[in-house]
């Protein structure tokens, strides 16, 4: 395309600068304080002949200052009105700015038009061409026709050319036959998901076929920057053909020369021109060869050659049927590098998220794993009368506080198994008022803590069942309870209202309000986001991992609910809503499916002496409190500080039940638990660990442990799981 035609920078630039001040004389100078009669779109056609956007800009802006002062300061005393200028002003600008308008559409459309002509011209200028050969060619079949008047053995020379286009169009169908062929390869090898390179060696097969003799060998060589040298990725040959190597150097050849050329090229024989035979051996049966590039991302990255036995001058179709080959490869071999690209980035990411998954692991157990000795002793002194009251409630502080980090340690795992989806829930029939009861019965303490009180409103006459599992949409509770906790000021009441929906039969609905700062509208869906905080005035973080509402939401839609925040109104304070779907069945034979358990005895006194413990713990701290805590507690507990202690004494004295950490010096839990088997099978064991992953419990559990506590582990529930055992 010629380039447009339009008068230099400096010219136009100067020609629209005195315009611009030729017209700015006329109307601030000379007619200072009367309406100039001419319109500002006679100095701005000027840009019809620069064609210059930038200068039309210049003018327009000019002319709209120049208008602006006008009607602001020139007119300012005139006889004029404010209303009549401003009409003026009005007018002047809309005037500028149609009229800026119309001309940049006259120079866009000159510009079109200018172009049209300049291509039609050239289009002319083909067809006149194209006219001087039809003329030509004219003139030939006149002087055929009259030759074949005057000879009749033209018809039969006629007759054989037919014959040849017949020929030519069953080769051309050949071809098409034979490029179907290759994409029918490429569609099997990707349904048979054979790998790259056995799709490569299948296009090669079918290319080859396709171009016929004398073509005897195809390869697919790919150029390695690193080492020098062409890789062959895929070849066939016919019988008797000697293979080419797997790698060649890459010297100056044949190969080199398409490859940097970017062109097809070929030579008719070998042994003519040496210099150029590499890869090929013409000593080992190649005297010709046919190459073209291979190109992927925009770069020739190989080539695609075939070679004869015989010094052979390539067809053009041959040419064109090995270019259309090779654009194929390169489709794959661009392809395949994607796949291994993702595949790399696919294991990357695993590996991240399990390394990610063993980090969150090691950092729960050497969280939990020092929080077990300080629960012990606390809940040991609890009990103690000779301690003061203040003391006693020192240590209940305590307790609170390691509740609240084993619970931030749990939310931590929690978002883990979300995520992944590996949160199982143990559906059950059960009571939501006494579930929701039971939940603010768990914070009680907290809310007293805090000053607080708990409006608890039923309002519904019978009970209300769902199929969920209890502890884990008690859960959800405690989460959102404890953040409206975190939020209200001291004195102030949060009020738990349950009633079932009258616009949707079968769903029930939880309001929990507060009358804290309230939630903004932006942060309403913000907050369930994992480590997400609400930031509106007035509501300042009060520590937390931020990770509570957003395990509520999941666990609130795993059981086929809802859960929502409102923003604040006018009345402020913070509410949210869980909606959850009733289970309408039945009840069979009147029974109900929460059944409190019937009492479990004593360890201790379920046989005619003490039970006998090992504890396997590595911590010291940890396993003196509890084999104390447990002698207090009537049984006879020894503390092991490895697998070999463990297993030694085991083997010298005489025990009846095994609680063990999952991670010890010299072995794990299992490790241990193991040996113990060959010892005395059937062994009676818990696992108490800070890993707290499915796949720890599910490993403890398939090796021998009855149990698996994660810690920090109070008295009270690991003296509850001794007896379930002992008992069972």
């Amino acid at each position: 395309m010629p380039p447009e035609k339009r008068p230099s920078g400096w010219l136009s630039s100067l020609a629209c600068l005195g315009v611009i001040f030729f017209w700015g004389m006329v109307r601030l100078y000379w007619f200072d304080d009367k309406v100039f009669p001419l319109t500002f779109v006679l100095p701005l056609m000027l840009c019809i002949w620069t064609r210059r956007r930038w200068q039309l800009v210049l003018m327009a802006g000019a002319f709209l200052a120049m208008a602006f002062y006008k009607t602001t300061v020139s007119l300012r005393d005139s006889p004029m009105g404010s209303s009549q200028a401003q009409l003026l002003l009005v007018a002047s600008v809309l005037n500028i700015l149609i009229g800026s308008g119309v001309i940049a559409s006259l120079m866009h459309m000159r510009t079109r038009l200018e172009r049209k002509a300049a291509r039609i011209k050239m289009q002319n200028g083909e067809l006149e061409v194209q006219a001087e050969e039809l003329a030509a060619q004219n003139e030939e079949i006149r002087a055929q026709s009259e030759e074949l008047a005057q000879q009749s053995e033209e018809i039969e020379a006629q007759s054989e050319e037919l014959a040849g286009q017949n020929r030519e169009l069953l080769h051309g169908n050949q071809v098409l036959a034979g490029r179907e062929e290759v994409l029918q390869a490429i569609v099997d090898a990707s349904r048979k998901d054979t790998g790259h390179t056995e799709t490569l060696r299948e296009v090669c097969r079918r290319t080859l076929t396709s171009i016929g003799a004398p073509g005897q060998a195809l390869a697919v060589m790919e150029w390695e920057e690193s080492g020098g040298a062409f890789r062959v990725l895929a070849q066939v040959f016919v019988e008797g053909h000697a293979p080419l190597p797997d790698r060649c150097r890459g010297t100056e050849s044949l190969a080199t020369m398409v490859m940097k050329e970017g062109r097809t090229a070929y030579v008719d024989d070998f042994q003519e021109r040496p210099d150029l035979a590499m890869p090929f051996n013409p000593e080992a049966g190649c005297r010709s060869a046919l190459m073209t590039p291979l190109n992927s991302e925009g770069k020739a990255i190989g080539v695609l050659a075939v070679c004869a036995a015989v010094p052979t001058h390539w067809t053009e179709e041959q040419f064109r049927l090995l270019e259309w080959a090779a654009a194929q490869c390169g489709l794959l071999m661009e392809c395949a590098r994607w796949q291994q690209a993702l595949k790399e980035r696919t294991l990357a990411v695993e590996a991240a998220n399990q390394a990610k998954d063993d980090f969150l692991a090691s950092l729960s157990h050497e969280l939990r794993t020092p929080l077990t000795p300080v629960m012990a002793v606390a809940g040991l002194l609890e009990n103690d009368v000779r301690l003061p009251d203040d003391v006693i409630s020192d240590i209940r502080m305590i307790q609170r506080n390691i509740a609240v980090q084993s619970r931030l340690i749990d939310d931590l795992l929690d978002l883990t198994r979300i995520a992944r989806g590996r949160i199982d829930l143990n559906l059950q029939r059960v009571c939501l008022v006494q579930l929701v009861k039971e939940s603010a019965e768990v914070i009680f303490s907290t809310l007293t803590t805090a000053g607080l009180t708990l409006d608890l409103a039923v309002e519904v006459d019978r009970p209300l069942w769902i199929r969920a599992d209890s502890a884990r949409l008690q859960q959800v509770f405690w989460n959102i309870l404890n953040n409206s906790i975190k939020f209200s000021p001291g004195q102030s009441v949060i009020s738990v209202r349950l009633a079932p929906l009258a616009d949707a039969p079968g769903q029930v609905e939880i309001t929990i309000t507060d009358q804290g700062p309230g939630i903004a509208e932006e942060d309403a869906e913000r907050i369930f986001q994992p480590f997400e905080q609400a930031a509106a005035a007035g509501r300042v973080k009060k520590g937390g991992l931020g990770l509570g509402l957003s395990i509520a939401r999941a666990i609130t839609e795993l059981h086929d609910g809802t859960v929502k925040a409102w923003p604040a109104g006018d009345h402020g304070g913070g509410r949210f809503t869980v909606r959850l779907p009733l289970d309408l069945q039945p009840m069979e034979n009147g029974s109900q499916d929460q059944k409190s358990a019937p009492p479990v005895p004593s360890a201790a006194t379920a046989s005619e002496r003490p039970l006998r413990i090992l504890l396997a713990e590595d911590h010291e701290d940890t396993g003196r409190s509890l084999c104390r805590l447990l002698i207090r507690r009537g049984y006879h507990a020894t503390h092991a500080k490895s697998c070999g202690d463990a297993v030694q004494r085991w083997t010298d004295d005489s025990f009846d039940f095994l609680i063990s950490d999952f991670g010890l010096p010299d072995g794990t839990g299992i490790d241990l638990i193991t040996a113990l088997k060959k010892i005395t099978p059937g062994v009676r064991a818990i696992c108490m660990s800070g890993y707290g992953m499915e796949s720890d419990i599910a490993r403890t559990t398939e090796a021998g442990f009855r149990r698996h506590l994660i810690k920090p582990v109070g008295v009270e529930a690991l003296e509850d799981a001794i007896r379930s055992i002992v008992t069972a």
